[in-house]
């Protein structure tokens, strides 16, 4: 079965961070080298090497997948959801 996938705007993504869930970034290393998000519980997986390691995401959390501009993210939402 898919989970529902939902676009959340900045302050509902901070809201959901506040409640434990886990911030994906999926923008490459010079990406978050030059702008990085400041947030304590965050995990960078590129999504250039997503297909292979997107087993390190946590599938018993609140997941939000975040890019510079929403299509990375959206790809690798697609990826999870299908992985289940």
């Amino acid at each position: 079965m898919l989970k529902e996938a939902n676009e959340v705007c900045p302050s509902t993504t901070r809201r959901m961070i506040a409640a434990g869930a886990l911030l994906v970034d999926v923008r490459e290393a010079g990406e978050v080298r030059t702008l990085a998000f400041d947030v304590a519980d965050i995990v960078n997986i590129p999504l250039s090497e997503f297909e292979q390691r997107w087993g390190e995401v946590p599938m018993d959390r609140e997941i939000v997948v975040v890019c510079e501009d929403g299509e990375r993210s959206l790809k690798a939402t697609y990826h999870l959801q299908y992985r289940g």
